[in-house]
């Protein structure tokens, strides 16, 4: 699950822009106060496009190459959980474009095959 060279430079390009969706998503997570907040703009950055591989390797980055506290590292690792299914499922966070069925959405998730994706 390691986000490779090409990946990481092309997230810090854009978390260095201030205005972009990127440092969007980081401040809304550090932000909010409850799992329904995040899952609604997961929901949101999800109509943009964004896939379950592109929050993942953003939250892999922030915890791994931004300057947090403790807590907030913790947030990002907890939406990671989320969004890798190493959690209960009712905290899986779902984006639209996820299988509808709560079984398919369930093994979808666990399967790991989002990690194949692009974005």
């Amino acid at each position: 699950m390691d986000t490779d060279a090409n990946t990481t430079l092309k997230i810090k390009q854009l978390m260095a822009d201030e205005t972009s969706d990127e440092v969007y998503f980081k401040n809304r997570m550090l932000n909010s106060s409850s799992w329904d907040e995040n899952q609604k703009v997961i929901m949101e950055l999800g109509n943009k496009g964004w896939n379950r591989k592109k929050f993942f390797d953003i939250c892999m980055y922030i915890n791994f190459n931004e300057e947090l506290q403790e807590e907030e590292y913790d947030i990002f690792a907890g939406i990671m959980d989320g969004l890798t299914g190493f959690c209960s499922g009712s905290y899986f966070y779902r984006l639209p474009n996820d299988p509808i069925d709560d079984h398919e959405f369930i093994e979808y998730v666990g399967s790991n095959v989002w990690q194949e994706d692009t974005w």
